[in-house]
């Protein structure tokens, strides 16, 4: 196992019922961390003092900044070659960094990440289909979702600061976008273990900003898609067929949550995107049938659909 330390980076803002579970849980990892670093984001609680008094070093934002932001601010103020990160409302099962730092041993791994136990308010597995154990091109995984866990991942922080770190323009996906960045050049190596513990709770940043979290994850995906085909010109049509099936999924779930802003918002952004060679805009890819009408008439049509979700789809009228 490697033997370079790590430190932990925990962006934190009012999550004073929270924190110290997850500074514990990364302070009882072994080999334990250099330091745990906890980013106050301009919290209006005491999440501070619990943090300090857990055991970590605070870290004050002058904020609050945003959770990307404040994970660079953590990283800054590191001095160790890896980095971990652990949101506040979060904590790791034991062995987490221990079965990480094994597949930091191969040097051409630059990310180690683990799988997802979800606790809370829901409780389930994620464990992405992956090559355990190995290093591996993560970018097709990438593009159909994000299966990388934010606070799943180590990182070696000299890639981390290569690639700049978290971009401050994204107040959510902004993992998303980093591992798309760095997934360009770098190999990812994936635990297969579900040691990265998700708190699901009505408060969390990402149920609170669903809208946005759709949008700006095609932002990243497209972002993406245009870096890797100016690097590779061949490879226009695997990532064209990873995006019908990333918008095909999407358009799956949104049905089922039977959200009609999700909906919405959704055809807003795929709208613009364009696959292929030549070029076409992505719903107008027959060999999927991404046709906005046949998915309205499948929201419409889908069970266990209220009168009143149904109606506000109606009311925005023709996209």
């Amino acid at each position: 196992m490697t033997g370079h330390g790590y430190s932990v980076i925990v962006p934190a803002m009012n999550a004073a019922p929270f924190v110290a579970q997850a500074v514990t849980s990364a302070l009882s990892q072994i080999p334990a961390p250099a330091s745990v670093i906890v980013v106050d984001d301009g919290s209006e609680d005491d999440t501070a003092t619990v943090a300090a008094n857990a055991g970590a070093v605070v870290v004050p934002s002058g904020g609050p900044i945003g959770p990307g932001p404040a994970r660079n601010l953590g990283v800054s103020a590191s001095s160790a070659p890896l980095v971990a990160f652990l949101d506040a409302d979060d904590a790791w099962a034991p062995g987490h960094i221990s079965s990480c730092l094994a597949l930091l041993d191969d040097p051409t791994i630059t990310v180690a990440f683990s799988a997802t136990q979800m606790f809370g308010r829901v409780e389930s597995l994620i464990t992405p289909d992956l090559p355990v154990g190995v290093a591996f091109d993560v970018r097709r995984a990438l593009l159909a979702r994000n299966v990388v866990p934010q606070s799943g991942v180590i990182v070696r922080a000299a890639a981390f600061r290569e690639a700049g770190g978290y971009d401050s323009s994204f107040p959510v996906a902004e993992d998303y976008e980093l591992w798309m960045r760095l997934a360009g050049s770098a190999s990812f190596g994936y635990t297969g273990r579900p040691t990265s513990l998700r708190r699901i709770h009505h408060q969390q940043l990402t149920l609170k900003r669903r809208n946005e979290m759709i949008v700006l994850s095609w932002r990243v995906r497209t972002d993406a898609v245009a870096r890797w085909q100016a690097m590779d010109p061949t490879s226009v049509e695997w990532l064209s067929t990873q995006l019908v099936a990333a918008a095909r999924e999407d358009m799956k779930s949104v049905v089922w949550t039977g959200d009609a802003n999700d909906l919405s918002d959704l055809f807003s952004v795929l709208d613009s995107v364009v696959v292929g060679d030549p070029p076409q805009l992505l719903l107008e890819a027959a060999e999927v049938r991404l046709g906005r009408g046949s998915w309205r008439r499948r929201f419409l049509d889908a069970q266990c659909r209220g009168r009143a979700i149904a109606g506000r789809l109606l009311q925005r009228g023709p996209h």
